[in-house]
């Protein structure tokens, strides 16, 4: 019951580490096979799907925070493309063309 592999089983319950960055690393990989890596867009891209797919459920949001209600409007407003560059770009990870 160790992370070796960067999982740990005990019983019916496993517990996974989950690596988050901008791309994945052949690295990590071969060392932690089990390691969940995800990439920002990919991150991303899922909140933009959920925001579309559940609109009419993401509708009444008065008590999230502004950054929510920021994702949903930038959700509604752009398509998939546009909303992943200006998520990127709003969280550090890109830089605005000019």
């Amino acid at each position: 019951m160790h992370y070796e592999d960067g999982i740990a089983i005990f019983g019916r319950t496993r517990i996974r580490l989950v690596a988050v960055g901008r791309n994945e690393s052949a690295e990590l990989r071969e060392r932690y096979p089990e390691v969940l890596q995800l990439s920002w867009d990919q991150i991303i891209e899922f909140i933009w799907d959920r925001f579309r797919m559940y609109s009419e459920q993401k509708r009444h949001v008065e008590q999230w925070d502004e950054v929510g209600k920021y994702l949903r409007r930038l959700a509604e407003t752009n398509d998939k493309a546009a909303f992943i560059r200006d998520v990127s770009h709003q969280i550090g990870l890109t830089q605005r063309r000019q």
